[in-house]
């Protein structure tokens, strides 16, 4: 009889993990921008993640799944660290955004920069764990907080730090030449498809939409981990904005 005992209670608790699953899985995303004057208090740094990147199980390959031929960049986006130096160039009716930027990802944060002429103007430091974003101003010695941020959506970033699925691939023509390309879809929205253009083996841009932009992020430069840590800090003498 206690053997039947703690079969059942087992089963019991299968059910309430699968129901709270279930639920956390229907709750609604909201898509939030980042205020100009931030009116929300938060922590002052960044939250680390002591769990390494290559034992994080969200993060982990399929054991089962083959990506053997996919560009040596793809494979290293799935790692969940990695770095890349870009170009953007967004289009949205008659309007253009363009500039140079980069992402550089450690495992848990995310770090963001603008750069204008080979300087560093706007750093941003997303936690994915916490979903909160820091917006830094460097030369202020100052940042400001969101919480809850849809960091993706809000900079048009394609969220490869949550994993994503290939749904195709193909040839394409793209600025009078031909490109090898592999669409996928990014499993932080389970819905925006990314298409990957591929030049000399290798990931040569992204092109996907996002809040009605069309991007283009050509990649000018890639790190199998980002090439520096400093970005990812925030000094203990800059002043919180955030009330």
């Amino acid at each position: 009889m206690n053997k039947i005992g703690i079969v059942c209670i087992c089963i019991m608790m299968i059910f309430v993990l699968s129901a709270c699953n279930s639920a956390a899985n229907d709750e609604d995303e909201t898509l939030i921008a980042v205020p100009d004057q931030p009116t929300e208090e938060a922590s002052t740094q960044p939250e680390q993640n002591d769990t390494p990147a290559d034992e994080s199980d969200d993060l982990a390959d399929d054991p089962a799944e083959d990506n053997s031929d996919e560009p040596p960049f793809l494979k290293t986006l799935r790692t969940g660290v990695y770095g890349y130096d870009m170009y953007m160039l967004a289009i949205k009716d008659d309007s253009t955004a363009e500039g140079d930027s980069f992402v550089y990802s450690n495992g848990s944060l995310i770090a963001i920069g603008v750069v204008d002429d080979g300087e560093l103007m706007d750093r941003y430091i997303y936690n994915c764990e916490t979903h909160m974003l820091y917006w830094i101003f460097d030369e202020d010695k100052q940042y400001a907080t969101k919480e809850d941020c849809d960091f993706w959506h809000k900079f048009g970033i394609p969220d490869f730090h949550a994993g994503f699925d290939q749904i195709g691939a193909g040839t394409t023509e793209f600025e009078e030449e031909t490109f090898d390309y592999i669409d996928c879809v990014d499993c932080g929205s389970g819905e925006e498809v990314v298409r990957i253009l591929i030049k000399d083996g290798d990931v040569y841009a992204f092109q996907h939409n996002a809040n009605n932009w069309a991007h283009n992020l050509y990649l000018t430069k890639t790190f199998s981990s980002p090439p520096t840590t400093e970005y990812f800090d925030i000094p203990d003498d800059y002043v919180s904005l955030t009330r």
